[in-house]
This record gives C-alpha cells, structure tokens and sequence, in this order.
C-alpha cells in the first residue's frame, strides 16, 4: 500500500513540475533587440515594429551612451525600423520570434550597420561588410554635399540681408 501511494505522489509531483515549468515559458520575451551604437548624439531613438497589418511606435531611451534594449513580449511583427539622429538616419532589422537582434556601428554611417541575429539580418550584415568601403565613401560624399549646401545657403541669405 505505501509503494501504490509513494508512486502516485511521484507522479502527481511530476505533472505538476511539467504544468509549472510549461507556464513559465509563456512569460518568454517575443522579440528582444540590443544595440551599441557610437557617435550618437542624440539619445531617444523611434522603434517602428512592422506586420502587414499594424504598425507600433516605441520611443526608446538610451540607458548608457549608444546604448539601448527593447523588448516587446506580444505581437508578430516581421520587422523594426530603428530611426535615429532626429528621425534623419535608420536601421531596419527583420525578426524572427524568441530570436535576439544586436544592432551596433557608428551612427554616423548608418547604411554600415551591423545587424544580427535571424538568417536574413546576418546575410545582410555579410553583404554590407563587403561593401563597407564604397558605403563609407557614399556617406562621406553625401556629408560633404550637406555641408557645401548649407554653406551656400548661409551665404545666399547673408547676401540676401544686404
């Protein structure tokens, strides 16, 4: 009689061990994505998580300089686009659920981004390692044509002045 209930209190104890580590997972984080991003001057970032439906917006805060943690525990999105540099620069990520996405690289050449986690960000991430030096020189480029049309347009309005 004692072997009948020590086996039957083993086995109550194990349906309830497996109810409760089953219900502990339903506490998982859906998506989680890390970034480290130098050169950030300004430190609120926008998170623009993406299905074919809906769209949800996220102001993010850098708890350090550069850098950031989101975590969203519902939803099914397919991507986030992270927009930084008063909404000027982004990054888009694409999701895979429980996957965890790093973002990191300088702010100041966001097509250089290096984005991983998930088999299409990390295909991406080797795409835009091998063509870092021509993204680099576009990105120069485009900050010295800035720079050239702002001082023109400073100078066009002091002529203006007078």
């Amino acid at each position: 009689m004692w072997d009948v209930r020590y086996n039957m209190i083993r086995r109550l104890l194990l349906v309830v061990g497996i109810i409760v580590s089953l219900s502990s997972c339903g506490g998982d984080i859906a998506y989680r994505i890390e970034g480290k991003l130098t050169n950030l001057e300004d430190q609120t970032l926008y998170a623009v998580f993406e299905n074919e439906d809906i769209k949800v917006v996220d102001t993010v805060t850098c708890g350090k300089p550069g850098e950031f943690l989101i975590e969203k525990k519902q939803g099914d999105f397919r991507e986030v686009t992270i927009f930084f540099a008063d909404k000027m620069h982004w990054v888009t990520a694409y999701l895979e659920k429980g996957e965890k996405v790093t973002i990191t690289g300088d702010a100041d050449y966001p097509a250089m981004l290096r984005v991983k986690g998930g088999r299409i960000n990390d295909r991406l991430s080797a795409i835009r390692k091998e063509m870092a030096p021509l993204l680099k020189e576009q990105a120069d480029l485009i900050r010295q044509l800035n720079k050239k049309n702002r001082e023109n347009l400073n100078s066009s309005i002091e002529e203006a002045d007078m």
